[in-house]
């Protein structure tokens, strides 16, 4: 009994673990592309990969509503059972973001995991300085620490002026949706 049970969920286990190496990621990108086109998003110039649990982004350039917004090195979005993990790395920003805030983002994390259902953890390093936040599914709200560089402390300070200030030097955003 105790074996035909183990076995049962043994099989579960692989057949969502075939399900998710042999889902067609490529495919599912161009749909979103396609349904982020609607919204004035569009994502162009990229080179896409499936590579198994993990679908790649190469190269690609954003632009929203007609306008060059950012330019994406990688992306790597990790689908596993129980984790899932988008990362990217170097976000050049365009340059008519440059009053508002630092152009270069290092990379970004954003990761999903069972073990905490209800939110999406988000992590970030860039001119800007980190960052850490989670967004709640249930609230719907976004709150972000930032811990501000030198270069975000001086020439951003307008861009800081919506965040609000914490007494050990960092600074919070919320916002719900």
């Amino acid at each position: 009994m105790v074996k035909s049970i183990g076995k049962f969920f043994f099989l579960i286990f692989l057949f969502l673990a075939m399900f998710l190496f042999f889902l067609p990621k490529e495919n599912l990108y161009f749909f979103a592309e396609k349904e982020l086109a609607k919204k004035g998003v569009v994502i162009s110039k990229e080179e896409v990969k499936d590579k198994g649990f993990r679908f790649e982004m190469h190269h690609a350039h954003l632009s929203v509503s007609s306008i060059e917004s950012a330019v994406v090195s990688d992306l790597s979005l990790s689908l596993y059972l129980f984790y899932n993990k988008l990362h990217i790395d170097s976000i050049y920003l365009a340059s008519s973001l440059k009053s508002f805030l630092p152009l270069a983002i290092k990379e970004v994390d954003v990761i999903y995991s069972v073990l905490n259902p209800l939110a999406v953890e988000i992590e970030t390093k860039g001119d800007f300085g980190k960052a850490k936040g989670d967004f709640s599914l249930v609230d719907k709200k976004l709150t972000i620490i930032l811990q501000p560089s030198k270069l975000m402390r001086q020439k951003y300070r307008g861009t800081l002026r919506n965040f609000k200030k914490l007494k050990n030097g960092e600074y919070s955003y919320v916002k719900s949706f």
